[in-house]
């Protein structure tokens, strides 16, 4: 081997005689990181090839990534047609607006020319002034 050879993580691993776990312990990673960087199914990170290739005792750059495939999961989402589907609302001229009866066109002006409603009391010192 010269210090030149590309080879991919299982390849490093297996000509060290070391099990996924065992390289997985060693590097400091979770074995699910080192699993889904053997299969392409994510693409890892400079650091994590770095602490693999610490851990198998090669540099980093001499680790060989296979084509990136993507998990599983986010394969069959792609398949999988979404599960519930809503219905666009109604267009303005289907809606229903005879039983509307708050739209009262008639408004009301205070002294000061501000708009209110007739009644509304949400201002107090609107109704004062309506009152005097």
């Amino acid at each position: 081997m010269n210090d030149t050879e590309r080879r991919t993580i299982p390849e490093w691993r297996l000509a060290r005689d070391m099990t996924q776990m065992e390289l997985a312990a060693k590097a400091g990673l979770h074995l699910s990181t080192v699993a889904t960087a053997e299969t392409g199914a994510v693409i890892p990170e400079t650091r994590t090839l770095q602490l693999l290739a610490e851990a198998l005792q090669i540099d980093w750059r001499q680790i060989e990534l296979p084509p990136y495939r993507g998990t599983a999961a986010a394969a069959r989402r792609k398949r999988r047609a979404p599960r519930h589907r809503t219905a666009p609302p109604a267009p303005p001229s289907a809606r229903d607006t005879s039983s509307d009866t708050s739209s009262d066109t008639s408004d009301e002006r205070d002294e000061d020319g501000a708009l209110s409603a007739p009644g509304s009391g949400d201002d107090p010192k609107a109704e004062a002034r309506r009152a005097a």
